[in-house]
């Protein structure tokens, strides 16, 4: 068992269980020079600067990183020899900005959408890009892009002037139509992913860099997360400022005032 989150279960004091398996698998391991291509196997795609990718996984829609977004990602870095030589734990994810990310890096994840897994082999024009290898020749990256936080929905001060308001003082901006067509009854048990900023920018909480969203029913959560999942349907991603007297109410040892929350809503089950 593990907990709902870091900071979110205030209510009650079991325990709940969290989903175990997250929607993007771990990068798997993979030939550290280019395969010759094979029936069946995934195209590569070489680019100008020598840099091969081919996405093993995904592929769908949606819209690849730009350079004044982050990056949620997975991977495995292995040298010429195939040895792994970096990676992220388990299954855990990393969030890198684009511009700080080595050039063949930012060059694959741009060629990618949320939600892809790639094998990548790292020309050695891109020294940068085996920084973390003693290896002289190419290197192999293993990479799982689990979500792009857009550079527009970075700015967390405050909401913009036309966000939705609820009665209660929440202000929201829906970053992701979802799928679904009705709304979490009360008492339902959600899945969810989520990430959480103080209003000066600092995280403090993430499901995406845990690999695993959340279970967890509206009464075990901060009151405004309770309000805030009520108002979406499944498949949508809404940014949520909700206020301090919604979220942790000025308590020691918890994040002070207002809270913003990316809240992804993956599912839910009405209970009995």
């Amino acid at each position: 068992m593990t907990p709902i989150g870091r900071w979110l279960l205030v209510v009650v004091a079991a325990t709940p269980a969290c989903a175990r398996s997250s929607t993007i698998a771990a990068p798997q391991s993979e030939p550290s020079t280019a395969p010759a291509a094979t029936p069946g196997a995934p195209p590569t795609v070489v680019t100008a600067s020598g840099l091969r990718i081919a996405i093993v996984a995904g592929n769908g829609p949606g819209e690849p990183a730009g350079p004044g977004d982050r990056a949620v990602l997975r991977y495995v870095l292995r040298d010429a020899s195939g040895a792994t030589v970096d990676r992220t734990p388990g299954d855990t994810a990393a969030t890198k900005a684009m511009t700080d990310l080595p050039p063949s890096w930012a060059e694959a994840i741009a060629l990618m959408v949320p939600g892809d897994t790639a094998t990548v082999w790292i020309p050695t024009s891109d020294p940068q890009g085996t920084a973390a290898t003693t290896a002289p020749r190419a290197a192999t990256l293993e990479l799982a892009l689990v979500d792009v936080l857009r550079g527009a929905d970075l700015q967390v001060s405050s909401p913009p002037p036309d966000a939705a308001r609820t009665a209660s003082g929440i202000a929201y901006v829906v970053i992701k139509a979802g799928t679904g067509t009705q709304h979490p009854p009360a008492g339902a048990q959600l899945t969810a992913h989520y990430a959480g900023w103080t209003t000066d920018g600092k995280p403090f909480d993430s499901s995406y860099e845990r690999g695993e969203p959340i279970e967890f029913k509206a009464s075990q959560v901060i009151k405004g997360w309770g309000e805030a999942v009520a108002l979406m349907v499944v498949g949508e991603k809404t940014r949520f400022w909700i206020p301090q007297e919604l979220a942790y109410q000025g308590k020691a040892g918890r994040p002070f005032g207002m809270l913003v929350f990316d809240i992804e809503l993956l599912g839910f089950t009405p209970q009995p």
